[in-house]
């Protein structure tokens, strides 16, 4: 369990993809990113990645996919500034090694976050596998995180990697359906009943702000199509689109 010691505001945002789409459409996701990230940065005290910031992740030993760079270096820059990141895994950020905790400084969770915020006790998770958990989809991650296959993958040159990695998020795609919206409800109502006050999933692109109560479910929708992202301070949660 994490417990944040200071905090003045928390933002959440997930499911930017970075990579996936025309590069007309990378130019515009990433300019709105890094607006947004200008724009917090003066008031943040934490900012939470909730998965699949990018569409494909591979760490090399010396290599990082150059159009990754300008969100990686703003990153930095406010890690620099004494902004504290979680990034929490999720479906598409299969090869996290040491680069964004070690080098960037940015805090990483491979699979959830449990961490208690203005005495409020928050569950924070990508959202995947959430859906059937089949068979097929099982076995499919098992093999991309399988040692060796990671080790045989990182014998490849980057430009084969990246290609072959970008082909194998497209077939993921393919054939990994988005869980549906009142699945991952169902999902935080059991987290309620385990204790928690607040549950924040992103995985569906469907941003959504319910509450029950004293419980809040979150979803912080994606940054491909709404650009939303989530806000948190003593007052309480907010939802928001970006416009930039």
């Amino acid at each position: 369990m994490v417990r944040l010691a200071r905090m003045r505001k928390v933002y959440f945002i997930a499911d930017a993809h970075l990579g996936v789409e025309s590069p007309e459409r990378e130019a515009t996701k990433v300019e709105k990113m890094l607006l947004f990230l200008n724009e917090i940065e003066t008031s943040a005290s934490h900012l939470c990645i909730v998965g699949d910031l990018f569409d494909f992740w591979f760490e090399y030993r010396t290599v990082i996919v150059k159009d990754f760079y300008p969100i990686i270096m703003k990153l930095h820059q406010m890690v620099r500034s004494g902004v504290e990141i979680f990034y929490i895994c999720g479906n598409h950020d299969w090869w996290q090694r040491d680069f964004l905790r070690d080098s960037i400084g940015i805090k990483v969770f491979q699979s959830e976050l449990d961490m208690v915020l203005n005495k409020k006790r928050l569950f924070v998770a990508h959202g995947d596998g959430l859906s059937g958990r089949n068979l097929g989809d099982r076995l499919f991650n098992r093999m991309l995180r399988n040692r060796v296959n990671v080790s045989l993958f990182s014998v490849l040159h980057p430009d084969v990697g990246v290609n072959l990695g970008r082909w194998l998020s497209r077939f993921s795609r393919r054939n990994n359906k988005r869980v549906r919206s009142h699945v991952l409800l169902d999902f935080a109502r059991e987290r309620f009943a385990e204790g928690f006050d607040y549950v924040i999933l992103a995985h569906s692109h469907s941003p959504m702000l319910h509450r029950e109560g004293e419980n809040v479910y979150l979803n912080v929708g994606d940054w491909m199509n709404n650009f939303t992202y989530a806000e948190m301070d003593s007052a309480g949660v907010r939802l928001h689109q970006f416009d930039g």
